[in-house]
């Protein structure tokens, strides 16, 4: 079974991948670390443990605290996406376990005890991995694989005209982690995570009601303004297409180049920039997506699912 570490800034589509990291029964969810992003690392720490215990997981995924701010760079938030709280007002009263457990020392920890076996999913501005690596480079060889939700390399980025959210916010951490050399290092960028659209009518497939109810409701400001702003039915699932790829890598087409970040810009600034005209390459970039094929697996995963843990009905937004 194939270990994972997922690192999140827990927002709506960070939640369905914790929620398909639940679902598949091929993989380990070993923990998930936190870190500041769509919300502040306390919001994403609560909503994680929230979600994980929402699915009765709470005694098998730990969920540990991560970087609270990211390295010398922008303080940037995604509200107006996921909401002031990250998933939309769901699950405000559910209790959890909240010992702040620290994300960077159990994960070096963790690399450590499981050499060449951990796949590193990050879905967030990747600074706990870069202090990680900083703190420890001797597990750099150690990581089987690191796959990142990141970057915008021939589409338009969704914070500035050139950059996406999680490469704008922390660009510095992303050059540590394009500087590192692992022996693995997929980059899964808006160019296919655009096209991976939850609709209503998938999340209508999913047999229990109140799973189907939670993710309707949850989605639900996320899927408005995809119609809103883009005349799109649906919203993207970024960082569930991040997981998938660690489960099956021909979701996705790649090609490897060099990709550096753009630091010091004005209008350019968080920019991934793509080089395939050099021999020093760096990285496997994301560039078609089977997207039937996604969704279907995604719907078939979320199908799993069972809420074992709520204090309150579901306030219906859908």
């Amino acid at each position: 079974m194939k270990k994972i570490i997922l690192d999140v800034d827990t927002g709506v589509d960070d939640a369905i991948a914790i929620m398909l990291g639940i679902g598949d029964p091929t993989i380990e969810i070993i923990g998930i670390t936190t870190v500041t992003g769509n919300v502040g690392v306390d919001r994403a720490f609560e909503n994680s443990c929230r979600i994980v215990r929402y699915f009765g997981q709470e005694q098998k995924i730990p969920v540990y605290y991560g970087a609270r701010e990211n390295l010398f760079e922008r303080s940037v938030r995604a509200f107006e996406v996921h909401g002031e709280d990250g998933l939309n007002g769901m699950l405000p009263d559910l209790s959890y376990n909240n010992t702040k457990r620290p994300a960077i020392t159990w994960l070096i920890e963790q690399i450590k005890k499981f050499p060449n076996e951990i796949t590193f999913v990050g879905t967030a501005p990747i600074t706990n991995l870069a202090l990680a690596v900083k703190l420890a480079p001797e597990i750099i060889p150690l990581i089987k694989e690191v796959i990142l939700m990141t970057g915008a390399f021939e589409f338009p980025g969704n914070v500035t005209s050139t950059a996406e959210f999680n490469a704008y916010a922390a660009p510095i951490a992303l050059q540590i982690i394009l500087d590192t050399g692992f022996q693995s290092l997929k980059l899964i960028g808006l160019d296919v995570t655009t096209k991976v659209l939850l609709s209503q009518e998938s999340i209508n497939k999913i047999q229990d009601p109140e799973t189907c109810d939670f993710l309707l409701a949850l989605t639900s400001n996320y899927r408005k303004l995809y119609q809103r702003l883009y005349n799109l039915n649906g919203c993207a699932m970024h960082d569930p297409l991040a997981l998938g790829i660690a489960i099956d890598a021909s979701f996705c087409g790649f090609e490897h180049v060099q990709v550096s970040m753009e630091l010091k810009g004005e209008h350019t600034y968080g920019q991934t920039v793509l080089n395939r005209h050099t021999k020093n390459k760096n990285a496997l970039v994301a560039t078609s997506v089977e997207t039937e094929r996604v969704i279907n697996y995604l719907v078939s995963q979320l199908n799993r699912l069972k809420i074992v843990k709520t204090k309150r009905e579901i306030t219906k937004l859908h």
